[in-house]
């Protein structure tokens, strides 16, 4: 969810990130039917929505990353799934198999307390939730319902349709395997946090060093303006666009960006 679709954040709930899709009536599941750390995540979204999110409303869950959340078939593989211009965007820049999505969201930490879910006092900021490495891209009008049974509660397949992004069973560096999964949800950690400590747009992110325009090139797609980027002893302050996503970082112009995703899906890893 976001500030205009569903309009609340997600939580951090025992410093576990739990995801809030947003609602869409062609979905195939509720809230109630997915699980959020051992809770009916139709519970969670209600109390922290004051009620506007009902348990029996439908979710588009995308991206689908945590095997518990709902049952799932033998050969279930966490699955991203974009369409129309969004997709467009992704195939244009050359997304394939063996890149790797980190996604982010607007969160804030959350407690249980009397049966109920409540935010906690403190603002809420863009973070990195989880990962996917690219196993393979399939078209979702025109698969093989045996080979992808296991898909049948992802909008897409269902019928929203487009590409779907299927995880690599383990993530690799190049032919290097790093012994981590393939995708999943991070736990909090603040290296993953993306906004400036103490600013009042969690659009402003804090970003390393190397973040920073040169010979041309922008590090970032849909931020290809000087502008954006503030240049400061130790990092560079990155204004990012009001709304959007599919941001791509082309690692052959920005080759640190490799060592530094890697290092932040280990520390979401517990790493």
């Amino acid at each position: 969810m976001d500030s205009e679709n569903g309009r609340i954040p997600s939580p951090i709930i025992n410093d576990r990130f739990v995801m809030l899709p947003i609602s869409k009536a062609d979905a195939p599941i509720t809230y109630s039917q997915i699980r959020a750390c051992g809770y009916d995540l139709g519970k969670i979204a209600g109390d922290l929505s004051g009620q506007r999110v009902a348990p029996g409303q439908t979710a588009h869950l995308d991206p689908d990353l945590d095997s518990k959340s709902l049952p799932r078939e033998a050969r279930w593989r966490e699955t991203f799934g974009q369409a129309d211009k969004s997709a467009s965007h992704l195939l244009a820049n050359g997304v394939t198999v063996g890149d790797l999505f980190l996604f982010f969201g607007w969160y804030r930490k959350a407690d249980h307390v009397g049966g109920v879910f409540r935010y906690l006092p403190e603002p809420g900021f863009h973070a990195f939730f989880g990962w996917l490495q690219v196993g393979c891209v399939v078209d979702c009008s025109d698969f093989n319902g045996e080979d992808f049974k296991w898909a049948k509660t992802h909008p897409h397949f269902f019928g929203t349709f487009g590409k779907a992004f299927v995880a690599a069973r383990e993530l690799k560096i190049g032919e290097r395997k790093t012994g981590q999964p393939g995708a999943g949800v991070f736990g909090w950690d603040p290296a993953l946090r993306l906004t400036m400590p103490g600013q009042d747009k969690r659009s402003v992110w804090k970003m390393p060093e190397w973040f920073f325009p040169h010979d041309g090139t922008f590090p970032m797609t849909y931020h290809g303006t000087a502008a954006r980027y503030t240049k400061h002893a130790e990092f560079i302050e990155v204004r990012t666009v009001a709304k959007g996503q599919e941001f791509v970082i082309h690692t052959d112009q920005y080759p640190k960006a490799v060592p530094w995703a890697c290092r932040l899906v280990q520390k979401g890893c517990g790493g």
